[in-house]
């Protein structure tokens, strides 16, 4: 009983995955020439697990060591550090997907070895920058007054909902951007669509929509702590926009919102958020604050489950990381 039992939860170990995962590296800066990511291998069963990789380079980044054959003991845990480096600097933002490919065998003495490969996206990000904005414009919903170079493009989402119904950039991307003066933190956000549904005389319908979740407190919280009703959940400013004069009304008291969404060819939308919201007293100087954008995605009137968009993971899904959507006000 105890051998196919063992034999079931080694099975089970290498089909879910679980014996290998890689943390997301949050870099400094938003590219790099070297950066350390740290795989984390688990082995809960009573027989040695071997894992072995090879990690040739990769959109000119090199990968030390480039080869992995190490046995992890029965019971056991460990973390495996991974050296990316580039000859030039590169640009997080560019860098196509990184998978690494890992397989983990257990030889049980009885069978022939069990033994599965498996591959992990390795998320990386960088702390992002908040300027101080020299001047701002009236909040029109239009965003050609804003300077480019300060947008960032979601072209690939790190979390998606309903993920089935999105057929990558030729269907939807966005792309946007933040700053604040002495009053306000402002964001810019526009939608490249390759259909627009928007639905003005009825804004709770389903139809294309932005999310914009704020939390003033920038330290990492788990998914755990955003779902569980012992939380703060007064400290979360979420914001939901839609064609139509119907910003929802946010789930900070006080907090009053100015929007203003334009729709023709793309979909824009500008808003100013007090600046006041992210000083929390007792719990940080206002200098940084953590930021979460989404977009529903909606082409079909009849599709009930469209969509959604996120630039990085939902803070309550278990992909949440520490560092993610963090910017900091210079």
């Amino acid at each position: 009983m105890v051998y196919y039992r063992q034999m079931w939860l080694m099975t089970a170990t290498l089909r879910n995955g679980d014996w290998f995962k890689i943390d997301p590296v949050v870099n400094p800066d938003p590219a790099f020439k070297e950066l350390t990511a740290m795989i984390r291998f688990t082995n809960p069963a009573d027989h040695p697990l071997e894992i072995t990789a090879n990690l040739p380079p990769e959109a000119g980044i090199v990968f030390t060591p480039e080869k992995i054959d190490l046995t992890l003991s029965p019971d056991s845990s460990s973390l495996f550090p991974i050296i990316l480096r580039a000859e030039q600097p590169v640009t997080i933002a560019d860098i196509d997907p990184l998978w690494l490919e890992f397989t983990g065998s257990y030889l049980s003495g009885k069978d022939r070895p069990l033994s599965l490969p498996q591959k992990r996206e390795l998320i990386m990000d960088w702390q992002h920058i908040c300027p101080r904005a020299l001047t701002v414009g009236d909040i029109d919903g239009k965003i050609d007054d804003w300077d480019s170079t300060l947008f960032i493009s979601c072209l690939r989402p790190q979390y998606i909902k309903e993920d089935w119904d999105w057929h990558g950039t030729e269907d939807c991307w966005f792309r946007f951007a933040t700053v604040y003066d002495r009053e306000n933190l402002y964001l810019a956000i526009e939608i490249s669509d390759d259909r627009i549904l928007v639905n003005p005389a009825d804004p709770g319908q389903k139809q294309d929509r932005i999310y914009i979740e704020l939390d003033p407190d920038p330290e990492y919280k788990p998914s755990s702590e955003y779902k569980s009703s012992q939380s703060e959940p007064e400290q979360i400013l979420k914001i939901q926009l839609s064609a139509g004069p119907n910003v929802t009304d946010p789930v900070i008291q006080g907090v009053e919102i100015k929007a203003a969404m334009t729709y023709d060819k793309k979909i824009t939308a500008e808003l100013a958020i007090p600046l006041h919201y992210i000083y929390r007293e007792g719990k940080n100087t206002g200098s940084a604050f953590r930021l979460n954008i989404g977009v529903m995605d909606h082409d079909n009137p009849a599709n009930t489950k469209p969509s959604v968009l996120w630039w990085r993971p939902k803070w309550d899904s278990k992909q949440n990381y520490t560092g993610s959507g963090i910017f900091f006000r210079k």
